[in-house]
């Protein structure tokens, strides 16, 4: 498997973390939403991994 399909392959599962999980606020969601979209690096998703972490962490 190529990085891209990578990339895209743990973009869409974040993705489908965020809108399956309860416990995220929705403001929250919807923000996570908007940065996966906008994601272009690795970095970008770590950063919204962590940032989801947290959130789950606190609920």
């Amino acid at each position: 498997m190529s990085q891209e399909q990578t990339f895209l392959l743990l973009k869409n599962t974040l993705e489908g973390k965020v809108k399956n999980l309860d416990r995220i606020p929705y403001c929250s969601k919807e923000s996570m939403l908007d940065a996966l979209k906008t994601a272009s690096s690795w970095e970008d998703l770590i950063g919204i991994n962590s940032a989801l972490k947290r959130l789950i962490s606190k609920g």
